[in-house]
């Protein structure tokens, strides 16, 4: 196979019609379109027209029609198959070759290339999505949109310099690739390829796996504070999602990956639990059964494990890495996997096979690290049917994802969440986008899904029939009504932070060089009076504060105090560093924990220690108090202002409604400011 260098050297000047004679190109063009209804395109590499891994005549006729004035290229730089920054009568020409099978491959780098880019400071903080849901006698349906990036490529194996590498990570592994910095993630990554992906955390309140505390706090329940990415991050364990040792029970979770398992109309299917179970970088584990993909990493010979079967790509073992966000061969399956995803996928073989063929790779060639496969067992259970990308006007790899997800209502398999009709239960969504993972995805509060039980924030349609064969028509918003979420980006807030375990821990943000503050002011509410995040909290700072549970407070919008705490789309702020000078050299060490030691004193008959502590869980999330909290997020400096508080807080200010004081709080809170 050539690279695209190479297929571009016996081409004739640009503007040109090479061998064939315009006319003839046209004429040719005409005579081979094929009748009928062509798919939409999705956006790749000359195929304005239509789907698969490779153009065909009608594709060709467009570009055409483009390069001779008479646009119908909704995207000009799939039509530009070589890159050019210009599409004329040549490009169609290649088009042409390409879809008889001659080896031309079809570079469109006007649309995007593969680089080494890292965080972006401009991220949006909020991701508004929309939810549907509906369900049969014995299947649940979903429905999921939102405005982003395509994401449909992952990682890959891409030939240079003689040897095989990787290619392709998530943005803060490429940022810490940038600075050098070993301590806030690897520092050997080559370009930001990555997926999107749309996922949901389930769990029945009064089931076996029920999790005490998600319906309050959602997936804060499994973001911790050693979790990748995070202010503790131990690359030695590399953990992600888990629950605590103490937290019984494990967490559904539906997991579409928009490369690594939607391509074939499949989804991985996994749940969440304790460590100590194992699993897929601490608690996320994989249901019983095969996934949806292989991986196909570089083997001790120095070659990958798959190639593309040459008899299903019009000869190609792999395509031109420039190419990759473009290329329909971005994505392969194993041989005995159905085609289930609405688009044809070209097959993968063993590497060590491809070779047999004749196979020689050329520099810039490229390969999928995974190859697509049907999943069994409990790990088969969810469907990814009806989901499609819708390309913006202005850019094929920006648009709208249409999600679809099916599955039964009860698999019978312990490691799902059973549903039934009249069931209530707690869902949480996520959607990564932007192609960043972990806590640079976004996420949402947990709400109420209900299966024709009480009224829920997210209310499943009854609709005649059983099975997923015949899908609900989403389109009709009047049968199955729309559900707005606001999702964000989440910083390093976690379980440990919102239940107050981290006010001894010291975080230091790169950004300013100061101190993260470490005091959650509605700890207390969390652990004692079972208020959630939505009892306190708005996503945005425009909406209306419509708390849950009676006794709620408003304490911010998450838009605004997940930045405050630092590392939204930023370095990871981390834990002190103490750098001592010996005789035998300088020694760095990560300090983890800093103790202070407090006195106890009265003052008019209150424990000033007792009242510093109440102020610094349910008053310091707004306000200041003095020397001890100079930053006043809200509300005033409460210093010397003991004396004007009362029993019940709401009769001084009604967003604190439901905030009691009994009289030793209001002794020692008096204390306390009046040392001030």
């Amino acid at each position: 196979m050539k690279t695209a260098e190479q297929g571009n050297v016996n081409r004739d000047a640009k503007g040109s019609t090479g061998h064939l004679g315009f006319v003839s190109v046209a004429v040719f063009l005409l005579l081979t379109l094929s009748a009928g209804p062509s798919p939409a395109a999705k956006g790749d590499c000359g195929q304005p027209i239509t789907d698969g891994f490779g153009p065909v005549a009608t594709d060709c006729l467009a570009i055409l029609q483009t390069g001779v004035g008479n646009p119908v290229c909704t995207h000009e730089c799939l039509c530009d198959t070589d890159g050019s920054g210009s599409v004329v009568a040549t490009d169609a020409l290649d088009c042409l070759r390409n879809a008889v099978g001659q080896d031309v491959p079809l570079v469109c780098t006007q649309c995007g290339v593969p680089v080494l880019e890292g965080l972006d400071p401009a991220k949006a903080e909020v991701l508004p999505i929309t939810v549907q849901a509906a369900h049969n006698d014995d299947t649940m349906f979903f429905h999921m949109s939102w405005q982003g990036d395509r994401g449909d490529t992952h990682d890959y194996l891409h030939f240079t310099n003689g040897a095989w590498q990787n290619e392709g990570a998530p943005r803060r592994e490429t940022q810490s690739t940038i600075d050098n910095d070993p301590l806030r993630g690897p520092t050997n990554r080559t370009t930001n390829i990555y997926e999107s992906r749309l996922t949901f955390m389930l769990d029945d309140p009064t089931g076996p796996n029920a999790v005490t505390g998600f319906g309050e706090l959602g997936c804060f329940m499994t973001c911790h504070n050693n979790s990748r990415a995070m202010p503790l991050w131990d690359p030695a364990t590399d953990f992600t999602k888990y629950l605590t040792d103490t937290t019984p029970g494990s967490l559904d979770l539906w997991h579409r990956r928009l490369h690594r398992a939607n391509p074939l109309g499949a989804s991985d299917d996994q749940f969440v639990s304790r460590i100590p179970v194992g699993g897929e970088a601490g608690g996320r584990i994989r249901d019983a059964g095969t996934g949806p993909f292989q991986t196909g990493s570089i083997g001790q010979d120095g070659n990958p494990a798959f190639a593309f079967d040459p008899t299903t790509t019009g000869g190609r073992f792999a395509f031109p890495f420039v190419g990759v966000f473009t290329d329909p061969l971005r994505f392969f399956r194993d041989a005995t996997s159905a085609e289930l995803g609405g688009r044809v996928l070209a097959v993968g073989i063993d590497y060590s096979t491809a070779v047999t063929m004749g196979y020689v790779p050329q520099e810039g060639d490229a390969i999928p690290r995974r190859r697509l496969r049907t999943p069994t067992g409990s790990a088969g259970d969810i469907t990814g049917f009806g989901t499609d990308f819708t390309p913006s006007p202005s850019d094929p790899l920006m648009g709208r994802w249409d999600v679809g997800t099916q599955r039964l209502l009860d698999t019978g398999n312990g490691d799902d969440t059973a549903l039934a009709q009249g069931g209530v239960y707690n869902i949480a969504f996520a959607v990564h986008a932007g192609r960043v993972t972990v806590r640079d995805h976004y996420i949402g509060f947990p709400m109420k899904l209900s299966i024709g039980g009480a009224a829920g924030d997210i209310n499943s349609v009854q609709i005649a029939g059983s099975g997923r064969s015949t899908l609900p028509d989403f389109t009709d918003t009047a049968t199955f009504p729309v559900t707005d979420v606001d999702l964000f980006l989440p910083g390093i807030n976690s379980f440990s932070f919102l239940t107050g375990a981290d006010t001894a821990e010291v975080f230091i943000d790169p950004q300013n060089g100061l101190a993260v503050d470490q005091n959650h002011a509605g700890a207390n509410a969390l652990l004692t009076q079972g208020l959630g995040c939505r009892d306190c909290h708005t996503v945005t700072a425009a909406e209306t504060f419509n708390p849950p549970q009676a006794g709620g407070f408003f304490a911010g919008a998450m838009e605004t105090l997940a930045v405050q705490r630092g590392g939204v789309s930023t370095p990871t702020p981390l834990p002190v560093v103490v750098t001592t000078t010996t005789m035998s050299g300088t020694t760095t060490t990560m300090t983890t924990t800093t103790t202070m030691s407090t006195t106890t004193t009265t003052m008019g008959g209150g424990n000033i220690a007792a009242g510093t502590a109440d102020y610094d869980a349910r008053c310091a999330f707004c306000h200041a108090a003095g020397a001890h909290d100079t930053s006043a997020e809200f509300a005033n400096d409460l210093a010397q202002l003991g004396a004007a508080l009362v029993a019940d807080l709401g009769t001084i200010d009604g967003s604190m409604t439901g905030l009691l004081m009994s009289p030793t709080e209001l002794l020692d809170m008096d204390a306390f400011l009046s040392s001030l």
